[in-house]
């Protein structure tokens, strides 16, 4: 199974369409359950292991859309 980190990567390399904020409201993602179960420590490392500029580039754009 995988972790919440992981998961939403993977949300994010399978949908390469997000790319501004009416695209990730649409996924209707629950700030507050991603703030809490979120480890960025495991999630920037999970970035560095797939070394994609193109999913960081879309991490750093939800991770603003969701105020982290």
């Amino acid at each position: 199974m995988a972790d919440p980190e992981k998961t939403l990567l993977d949300l994010l390399y399978f949908n390469p369409d997000l790319i501004e904020t009416p695209d990730f409201e649409g996924f209707r993602l629950n700030q507050e359950e991603i703030t809490e179960q979120l480890n960025l420590a495991r999630l920037n490392n999970y970035l560095t292991l797939i070394a994609s500029p193109t999913l960081e580039k879309r991490w750093r754009r939800l991770q603003n859309f969701l105020g982290l």
